[in-house]
Order: structure tokens, then sequence, then C-alpha cells
């Protein structure tokens, strides 16, 4: 419980121009794509997409984010924490949040996670196809494109037990 000199929200005043500014804001950001890469810098060889997802009883989010991947062995140890760190050089490109209905809601955390990682998957699924490349021989195992975290280990094992449908 919050001490009784906290306050749980705070009402901010802004003139209608503010309000404005604001709401144009809001709407450009909404599930769009945070960083716009010039060409042949979406994603070269040295970084790699890795998507982070996390679903409560209230809502799911997940954020996609450009990493070198020199720095996935930080990341593993610190888990999306690494983010937050003045020294990470992980860049945001997407965010992108959902309410969840009643019946959601009611759903156990691993379907709600699976859940978070599905939609999560969807939202990110032209962005992360479109920058593939093999870099190299054809032969080669090319390096993983796209690593996900998630904090339900049962709900993750479940993705990637999955085939993967023709048209992805």
């Amino acid at each position: 419980s919050f001490p009784k000199s906290a306050r749980k929200n705070t009402r901010l005043d802004m003139s209608e121009d503010l309000r404005k500014l604001w709401l144009e804001l809001a709407t450009h950001v909404k599930d769009q794509l945070y960083v716009w890469h010039g060409l042949g810098e979406i994603l070269n060889p040295t970084k790699v997409w890795v998507m982070v997802c996390d679903t409560s009883l209230v809502a799911t989010n997940v954020t996609l984010w450009r990493v070198p991947r020199h720095a996935l062995d930080e990341l593993r140890r610190h888990g999306d924490v690494y983010f937050s760190r003045s020294d990470s050089e992980g860049s945001l490109a997407f965010c992108s949040s959902k309410r969840l209905t009643d019946v959601q809601s009611r759903w156990s955390g691993y379907d709600r996670e699976l859940f978070g990682m599905v939609r999560g998957l969807s939202l990110i699924r032209a962005l992360v196809i479109s920058t593939y490349n093999h870099y190299g021989e054809e032969e080669r195992e090319p390096p993983p494109h796209l690593y996900v975290f998630c904090d339900n280990t049962g709900a993750l094992g479940r993705i990637m037990a999955m085939s993967t449908p023709p048209d992805s």
C-alpha cells in the first residue's frame, strides 16, 4: 500500500493549445515505429532484433529493440533492465500496449503471456521479415535475427516448439 504522503495520480492542467499538441503527439506515437531508419541501416549484420513482451492482469505490452550482437550476453545476464542502464546500446524501434478485455484478464498467466507474445510477433512481423538477410553463403546457418524475451518460460517454450506457418 502507498504511504499517506504519496499521491497515486497527479492531475495535469494543460492549456487548450498544449492539449491539442499532446493529442497530436499521442496519436502519432500510438502503435507507430519510434525510430525510422534509412535504407541499408535498418538492421545490419552487427545488430539483432530483440522483442521484449510482458503481460499483466490489465494489459499486454511489446517493445522491439535494435541491439548490437556483442551486447547480447549483457542483455541475457541483466534481462530487460539492460535497456534502462545508461551504458545500454539498444535503441527502441517499436512499442505497443493493449488493455486486456474482462475475459482476457481472467485467463491464466500462461495464456495471457502466450497471447502477448503472439500479438507482439504479429505486430512486428513485417518489419522483422523485411530486414532478414543471410549475410553470406547460402549453405551457412545465418545468425539468429530475432530474440524474444518473456518472463514466462512455459509460454516461450510453446512458441519455440510451434511449427512455422508457410506464409510467415
